[in-house]
């Protein structure tokens, strides 16, 4: 049970600074595709 709690706890930050790096590195090329 602990396992299964600790996968979506992690699962959540993860996706959070890898979409801000991205976004991040988006808008510097020129495609401002998410906003």
């Amino acid at each position: 049970a602990a396992r299964l709690a600790a996968l979506p706890d992690q699962d959540r930050p993860r996706p959070d600074p890898v979409f801000t790096l991205r976004a991040f590195r988006r808008p510097a090329q020129g495609e401002p595709a998410e906003g």
